[in-house]
């Protein structure tokens, strides 16, 4: 299988032939730039190699980062000492340097620059930080800058296998080696090959690969350029894309064909449906003039329908109206309704209120009837005890006793005080109560002048026959028989307070 060689002069071509044996090494690519085209180390990676890529310049140093993941990239300058320094940018070239003049060159030449501070580290610091024992090649292309690398580089300690230097000035085939060289070869290094823009060194302890630069890259080393390899896939791929093509157009003739006969018996199809559409234009005229006439009846249906939409409007407004004026006639009819049913409410309480009335009126003229036959009653009764009350007055016998009763009142008058004194005094009345009859005891205490104490004397006498219930007056109304139980539970009450 053909290699492919990245390098701009054959560098990757010439290496691999010296490192035919190593499987796995180690490279340091100071300038590393782009991480495929014109690169030294692109093909030693691809082949499973690892090593260091010193670039500067921000657009290369990103594309190092993504297209070269196992590397160590670092983006910093390479000098005599640690420090910084003004790295003159040229966009989208190899051309940036920290040289003055070579600058100037390029800007005289029509290309922009721009100006940056760097960061400067010594390679042996970065080679004593990154690198294994054996570094197998070293490559130095920093624009007229190697003198400075090569002296920030112990070449007595470090000892690449191989190191491939740029030789000559920037975009010129004028030869610069002068100013470094005798550094390379005072370290133990010997020149081995010169391509015209590089210079080849092997140290002495690996001079035995010195027969891999007798000859330039040849067709014995079966390679071609990223180029052609390239040139190669994109015609490939275009080749493809031309295959693909023609299927495509030989499907697009086989559905040509397709599309063909099928325009032919759409062509048949549509002869028939002229023929067809003859048939029914006719059919499609007489049509038309149907439709034209019920377009006619139609227009004079819309006129009627719009007449009586009117006149149905008219009578909807009329029905509007009269179903306000039925409304407010049934608002009041319930108003009323209402009203003579609280009539009707009141005229049954009142019917209730004057039977009732009745039934009391009936009441008080039963009441006043018994009350007139009991007068009538008392009226004979009293006629009656009136006439005994005289013949008892015309008789002898009250004739003969009139002294006595005249000594009775005096009597009572006399004996009044001395009942009075007696019943005063508190133990005597209580003795009274025990040995006393209650009837006597109360005849006692009212003639002694306690007149709160109810006595049967010869004055209320006739009130107490009166007020019996046997009386005829008594039975005159239960209004005098309240009267005569609310005076008799006074006169007892005032009676128990006299004698305490």
């Amino acid at each position: 299988m053909s290699i492919i060689s990245y390098a701009q002069n054959f560098e990757d071509v010439m290496l691999a032939r010296v490192f035919a044996d190593i499987e796995r090494g180690f490279y340091v690519d100071v300038g590393a730039q782009d991480p495929v085209v014109d690169s030294v180390t692109k093909l030693f990676y691809d082949r499973g190699w690892r090593g260091i890529n010193i670039e500067p310049v921000p657009q290369w140093f990103e594309r190092l980062q993504q297209a070269r993941p196992r590397d160590i990239n670092l983006r910093c300058a390479v000098g005599e000492r640690d420090g910084t320094l003004v790295l003159h940018e040229f966009e989208d070239s190899g051309l940036s340097t920290s040289s003055e003049s070579f600058a100037q060159d390029h800007v005289a030449a029509g290309r922009s620059m721009v100006d940056r501070v760097v960061p400067v580290t010594r390679l042996d610091s970065i080679l004593a930080d990154h690198a294994p024992a054996d570094v197998h090649f070293l490559k130095i292309d920093v624009e007229g800058m190697e003198k400075e690398v090569l002296a920030g580089l112990s070449l007595r300690r470090w000892r690449p296998w191989v190191l491939v230097i740029e030789a000559t000035q920037p975009n010129r085939p004028v030869d610069s080696s002068d100013a470094w060289e005798p550094i390379v070869l005072a370290a133990g290094y010997r020149l081995a090959y010169r391509d015209g823009l590089n210079r080849f060194y092997i140290a002495d302890e690996q001079r035995a690969r010195t027969s891999a630069f007798d000859v330039p890259p040849n067709v014995f080393d079966d390679f071609i350029q990223y180029r052609e390899h390239r040139g190669n896939e994109y015609a490939r791929t275009l080749e493809r894309r031309l295959d693909a093509s023609h299927e495509r157009i030989e499907q697009l003739g086989r559905d040509l064909t397709v599309v063909t006969e099928t325009a032919q018996a759409r062509g048949q199809r549509l002869d028939e449906l002229g023929s067809a559409l003859e048939q029914r234009e006719g059919a499609l005229q007489e049509a038309a003039n149907t439709a034209e006439r019920y377009r006619l009846d139609l227009l004079q249906v819309t006129r009627t329908a719009q007449d009586m939409q009117a006149r149905l409007q008219e009578l909807d407004s009329a029905v509007r109206d009269r179903q306000a004026a039925l409304e407010t006639k049934a608002f009041e009819a319930e108003r009323y309704r209402l009203q003579l049913q609280a009539v009707a409410t009141a005229a049954e309480n009142r019917q209730v209120v004057i039977a009732s009335l009745e039934a009391r009126v009936g009441e008080v003229e039963r009441q006043l009837w018994e009350a007139r036959r009991a007068t009538q009653t008392a009226r004979a009764r009293g006629d009656v005890l009136q006439a005994e009350l005289a013949l008892m007055l015309a008789s002898r016998s009250w004739r003969m006793t009139s002294p006595l009763r005249a000594m009775s009142r005096v009597a009572r008058r006399l004996a009044r005080p001395v009942l009075r004194f007696f019943a005063a005094i508190t133990p005597l009345r209580v003795l009274g109560r025990w040995l006393l009859p209650e009837r006597l005891r109360q005849r006692v205490l009212a003639l002694a002048g306690f007149a709160n104490a109810p006595v049967a004397s010869a004055a209320t006498e006739p009130l107490d026959d009166i007020a019996s219930p046997a009386h005829p007056v008594a039975e005159l109304t239960h209004g005098g028989r309240r009267v005569y139980r609310m005076l008799s539970a006074i006169g007892s009450e005032r009676s128990r307070d006299g004698m305490q």
